[in-house]
């Protein structure tokens, strides 16, 4: 064997080597890609099924408004029982550009921070405000307009998850 048959031969080796190398990297890549669309997806309808609920309990706070008995409403608003494991999973690896527009992206990051503790905090902290003053004189008004900005609120957040979950498929 001469030293020109034994460089061509390694060499063949490497390349051959590198190409499966990246050939089994992009496989892994897309693998992973799919799996984190799918638990994004399941995300979303999670979080669309809490949103429901969360519908349900605004018009039960709506309901105590308008029988005068909103002093009797004990309940306890929780924004941040969503999951959004994925999807910040996702933001952190910069995935989630590949598969959304950037409309998409930008009403994601809204639904992360209107379902984030502060929010949860301040909506909670309202209805105790709430509570407390619904007998001065306007407050029953503002809190009727309250309750349909966050209905309508919550409503085209799932509008619009439901638009992105389509998206992705």
């Amino acid at each position: 064997m001469t030293f020109c048959s034994v460089f061509l031969g390694v060499l063949s080796g490497i390349i051959a080597g590198v190409l499966i190398n990246i050939a089994i990297d992009a496989y892994r890549n897309w693998r992973i890609q799919r799996k984190n669309i799918k638990n994004l997806k399941f995300e979303i309808d999670f979080n669309i099924k809490k949103i429901d609920l969360l519908l349900a309990d605004i018009q039960n706070y709506r309901n105590q408004v308008n029988g005068d008995s909103l002093p009797s409403f004990f309940h306890y608003f929780v924004l941040t029982q969503v999951i959004t494991t994925t999807l910040g999973y996702m933001f952190h690896d910069r995935s989630i550009y590949k598969c959304l527009d950037h409309e998409h992206i930008g009403t994601l990051q809204i639904f992360y921070k209107l379902f984030s503790p502060e929010m949860e905090r301040n909506l909670n902290n309202q209805i105790t405000w709430n509570k407390e003053h619904i007998g001065e004189l306007g407050v029953k008004q503002k809190v009727v307009q309250q309750i349909d900005a966050l209905e309508l609120g919550f409503k085209n957040v799932k509008k619009d998850l439901n638009t992105i979950k389509d998206k992705l498929k």
